[in-house]
């Protein structure tokens, strides 16, 4: 699928669309875009080759410029053309690739501007229905002749009728009714495979086709050879001819003379309405004529007469007929001015045929042109009443514009038309015009026809908007298209339930000969509103459109299948769709059944919060450490901290490791600590909080079976009997004393110290010591030295090697055996209290005391 955007000077078209170029196959393409100064508008053809033919029409909004060239890369250019007229470049390259680079340049006064020149883009995607004709996209119908298309009219069932002029030999022609189902196939139960051949004479010409409410249908019909007549035939549903109608099935008028049928249309009483042109000695004049359901004139037409006829000088052709929601019949045609030129002319009848006022009464028409050849070829009334007419503008030889210009109801011009210009006319230097329109139940007018080029004509269809300006929405400028470089033209329209759009159209073959053209084309576009919340982007599998952390809009041919895809932006994660699209799945597929509105949320990437978070103080640091994040994208970690909690410095920055040393602090100041993980650039939670105070973070712990206390210097350590202390000292040494309890030793230092000593601490950091106490026990050594033991015996054992020593026991019993063997004085001293301060009572030695060497000397003691 292919498509056409061109972006000028900064500014984007609009959204256009193609299809592939394959053979027998059409392509519509409309584009405009801004620049400063000047209006680019382009279109595009396909050949049956793989290749683009692009058409570029130039117009100066101020200033000289003479010529204009384009390239698609910048270097191989094509030669200067006047900007007065179209330029057609071919994109040689397979139209798969998905945008080409155009380049625009206009001389003004010999010199290339701009430099460097304006860029273009060329995106892809479709407007013709693809499906339609067995996925062929247009339905060709003819044989080998010269055969043009008329008109169609979609039945209730979606099935379409079409009519035409077929060409079955050299100079003889006949009217071909086909019905295709709604999908563009043949409709083979109706009538001979699918058709119905009306053969009256050798120049017989189709003119319209329409439906009664029974579901029969009528075509119309100009028949004969050398003298030709208006025929109206009735068909049943199947595409037989039905009897009953008319004469044999048939009405005819006119019996001598050139005689030209216009068009038809069936009231909703079902009498029928035919407008044409009538040889009346020799001149063409318009006439309208009405038939009762059964296919009888109706005689009371206009007073009895069966018909009305314009009283208007020279020749006049009638060419539509419309009916208002009150039915009075509008009828518009081209007549010949007393100049020798043609005008557009549009009249009203009441509902029995007789002249309506119009117009306010200027001869109860009104005419329009300028001096040239200008003419009415169709017409028809939008939902509010007003009258909208489309023909042809002539400027000057060879040169006729579109022209689409509204009445209000009451025949008078509506000036707000297109305002301020009152009309639409649009085209080129060449041949224009609009065949015929539609209305869109919204007001809208799609109109087809033909679009000139020097050499050849293509198709043209283009709608405007209620009010006559350009609908921007689906064809921008306009859309012209075709299968080959011969003569094209558009001339038949119709609307189906859905708001797509089946054109009937002639074209010309490489063969020489013409064909007629069959084709839908998506007439409806619907919006699609995308919202995003959070940092990413959603696009369409079109290529289309993309919104990036905004709002927007993109429209969409109805019944399109859009996927849309979220993208979420580094360190962003999508969330979930909301409104039309619902999950979480990043892709969702919207079908365009009407308008649709999507959000996509996308939130923070963030991992997770450290864990496992500790501490370690040094002088005037911290060190810390956590357990390592295990999610992927891990781009680093941020330490916080601070005097008081949850308020922070800035944060340190740090690498991937998990740990991290914080210097620069007080010692002494306890600090709070939290650490974040960054991933793919996005912060995560902070950890749970931490205490750290940097300097000697001394604690101490007094155990053992006695007592006593330790202290410090300089103070802050000061533990009890049984407990334990700590404090944070700002600087080094801190000297530790232990003070042991009255019946209680100080047993000594384990951790940081040893010994019984006093203990200096000089480490910065956790620094732990362990003071041990122990109670007195019941035996106490003097020699020279004081110690204590369980037994007499151990102490006796410490006294060997010395001349004499002292030993004092507890009140209580001891058991054991001495013996003095060593050449000692003991003297032994029983019944002292638990800290040997003084003797109350007794001490009972249950054991033999044998002196063999040596003396002893008791005092309080009871042997037994």
């Amino acid at each position: 699928m292919i498509g056409l955007m061109i972006r000028v000077a900064g500014q984007l078209g609009r959204y256009a669309r193609l299809l592939p170029a394959t053979a027998g196959m059409v392509l519509v393409l409309q584009v405009a875009a801004q620049a400063d100064v000047l209006t680019i508008n382009g279109g595009a053809k396909f050949t049956n080759y793989p290749m683009v033919t692009l058409g570029i029409n130039a117009a100066l909004h101020g200033g000289t410029v003479q010529a204009m060239r384009f390239s698609i890369d910048d270097s191989t250019w094509t030669d200067w053309e006047p900007v007065a007229a179209s330029k057609r470049f071919k994109l040689t390259e397979p139209l798969s690739l998905s945008f080409y680079d155009v380049f625009l340049q206009f001389q003004q006064d010999g010199v290339a501007v701009p430099d460097p020149p304006y860029p273009a883009a060329i995106v892809y995607d479709d407007l013709i229905d693809t499906g339609f004709f067995g996925g062929q996209g247009v339905a060709l119908l003819g044989g080998t002749g010269s055969d043009r298309g008329k008109g169609v009219v979609v039945q209730p069932d979606g099935k379409l009728l079409v009519v035409g002029t077929v060409e079955q030999a050299a100079g003889n022609t006949d009217i071909v009714l086909w019905r295709l189902t709604a999908q563009g196939e043949p409709d083979t139960g109706f009538g001979v495979q699918g058709s119905v051949v009306i053969d009256a004479g050798t120049a017989d010409r189709a003119a319209g086709v329409a439906l009664q409410g029974d579901g029969k249908i009528l075509v119309l019909g100009t028949v004969g050879s050398a003298t030709t007549a208006w025929e109206v035939r009735r068909y049943d549903s199947a595409g037989v001819l039905d009897t009953s109608f008319g004469t044999g099935g048939k009405y005819q008028e006119g019996a001598s003379g050139a005689n030209e049928a216009g068009n038809l249309l069936v009231q909703p009483d079902g009498r029928i309405v035919i407008i044409g042109s009538r040889d009346v000695a020799g001149a063409k004049k318009i006439q309208v004529i009405r038939l009762t359901a059964t296919g009888v004139l109706d005689s009371a037409f206009n007073g009895n007469t069966g018909y009305y006829r314009p009283n208007l000088p020279g020749n006049s052709f009638g060419n539509g007929v419309a009916l208002q929601a009150d039915g009075k019949i509008l009828l518009v045609g081209t007549y010949a001015n007393p100049s020798g030129e043609t005008d557009l002319f549009v009249q009203r009848l009441k509902t029995d045929g007789t002249l309506d006022n119009f117009n306010d009464g200027l001869n109860n028409f009104f005419m329009a042109g300028d001096a040239g050849n200008d003419e009415g070829l169709g017409i028809a009334v939008q939902p509010d009443g007003k009258i909208v007419v489309v023909g042809a503008y002539q400027w000057g030889a060879g040169d006729t514009d579109i022209w689409v210009l509204r009445l209000n109801e009451n025949g008078t011009r509506d000036n707000d038309f297109n305002a301020p210009v009152g009309d639409y006319k649009d085209g080129d230097v060449y041949n224009d015009r609009a065949e015929a329109l539609v209305i869109q139940p919204d007001g809208k007018i799609v109109v087809v026809g033909s679009f000139g080029y020097a050499t050849d004509t293509d198709i043209l269809v283009f709608r405007l908007n209620a009010d006559g300006t350009t609908d921007n929405t689906i064809y921008n400028f306009y859309g012209f298209y075709t299968i080959n470089s011969g003569d094209d033209e558009g001339q038949g329209v119709a609307l189906q339930p859905d708001g797509n759009i089946v054109l009937v159209s002639t074209f010309t073959r490489e063969e020489g000969d013409t064909d007629i053209h069959v084709h839908r084309i998506f007439g409806r576009k619907e919006t699609l509103s995308v919202s995003t919340t959070g940092g990413g982007s959603v696009a369409d599998d079109l290529g289309a459109f993309t919104w990036v952390d905004l709002s927007g809009e993109g429209d969409y041919l109805q019944g399109d299948s859009v996927a849309l895809t979220a993208a979420p932006a580094t360190g962003y994660v999508f969330t979930g769709w909301g409104g039309d699209c619902a999950g979480t799945s990043p892709v969702c597929t919207v079908t365009m059944d009407g308008a649709k509105n999507v959000t996509a949320s996308f939130s923070l990437d963030r991992p997770a919060a450290p864990t496992g978070l500790s501490g370690v103080p040094g002088n005037g640091t911290a060190g810390i450490s956590w357990t390592a994040s295990q999610e992927s994208g891990i781009t680093g970690y941020k330490v916080y901290y601070g005097i008081t909690s949850g308020n922070y410095a800035t944060p340190d920055p740090v690498g991937t490791t998990p740990a991290h040393v914080i210097s620069g602090l007080m010692n002494g100041v306890t600090y709070y600590i939290a650490v974040s993980v960054l991933k793919n650039g996005v912060e995560g939670p902070k950890s749970a909080e931490i205490t750290v105070t940097p300097g000697i973070n001394l604690s101490v712990t007094v155990v053992g079976t006695g007592g006593g206390t330790v202290s410090s210097a300089p103070g802050g350590i000061s533990c009890l009997d049984g407990s334990g202390c700590s404090a944070v000292f700002n600087a080094a040494p801190v000297v530790l004393s232990a003070t042991p309890s009255a019946g209680s030793i100080f047993a000594g230092w384990s951790g940081a110290c040893s010994g019984t000593d006093g203990c200096t601490v000089t480490q910065y950091g956790p620094v732990a010591v362990t003071a041990t106490f122990t109670k007195m026990p019941p035996v106490k050594l003097t020699a020279g030295t004081t110690s204590y033991y369980s037994t007499i015996a151990e102490a006796y054992a410490a006294c060997i090697g010395g001349t004499s020593c002292t030993i004092e026991t507890q009140a209580t019993e001891l058991a054991g055996n001495v013996t003095l063997a060593n050449a000692i004085a003991v003297l032994f001293k029983g019944g002292y209290d638990a800290t040997f301060s003084s003797s109350p009572g007794l001490t009972t030695l249950q054991g033999v005391v044998t002196v063999g060497r040596g003396s002893l000397t008791a005092q309080n003691v009871v042997i037994r």
